[in-house]
């Protein structure tokens, strides 16, 4: 009978451990999980910082383009389509990143201007056997 009330009690503390293993493990994780929530929110909020001292240098990107060029790809009752390279980002990236080609939507008013721009090709000039171009 001792032998049993023994090993119930080592059962039944080795349990207790486990659950207050699991307990600690819980209530661990989330207090963790609250100290890097508020260090991300220090750190969103110094990144805004950032991002309005540089919006003296690199003002925000407009809502609505009102002039663009690029290479119309399709056309619609009042909508033309085009491929154009647009800025995608208002701070410079490596490589030129921030600017991108994509095909984007123009609709089009009774206001808006079309105009063809043709780049004519410069005519080479040869003289006894060499070739110059004049740019």
């Amino acid at each position: 009978m001792e032998k049993k009330l023994i090993y119930f009690g080592i059962i039944l503390a080795i349990l207790l451990l486990l659950v207050g293993f699991g307990i600690g493990n819980f209530y661990g994780k989330m207090s963790a999980e609250k100290v890097w929530q508020g260090k991300l929110a220090e750190k969103e909020k110094e990144i805004e910082w950032w991002k309005s001292q540089l919006e003296m240098f690199c003002p925000p990107l407009p809502e609505e383009i009102y002039s663009v060029s690029g290479k119309i790809t399709k056309t619609e009752d009042k909508t033309i389509w085009m491929e154009a390279q647009i800025r995608v980002n208002q701070f410079p990236l490596p490589g030129g990143k921030e600017i991108e080609k994509r095909e984007i939507k123009v609709n089009v008013t009774d206001e808006t201007k079309i105009v063809k721009i043709e780049i004519p090709e410069i005519p080479l000039f040869h003289q006894k056997g060499h070739s110059k171009k004049f740019f």
